[in-house]
């Protein structure tokens, strides 16, 4: 059931991103709809860079065995 959800609120949300950014919703700037989705890839990207470096900075070196 979730997954059924998921699917109509993807579909739901492309179309009304779309929507957005082709100027049919007349009370939201469509360059808007542009500026937000470079603003949520940028941050998305930085996020995981930042969770990387932490992962390296916190996460102790293996152990090399002798053999």
């Amino acid at each position: 059931m979730l997954g059924y959800l998921l699917m109509l609120l993807s579909a739901a949300g492309s179309g009304f991103y779309t929507a957005w950014w082709a100027g049919l919703i007349p009370f939201l700037n469509p360059e808007d709809a542009v500026r937000l989705t470079a603003l949520i890839v940028s941050l998305g990207l930085l996020l995981a860079a930042g969770f990387v470096g932490y992962v390296m900075a916190t996460t102790k070196p293996p152990k090399h065995s002798k053999a």
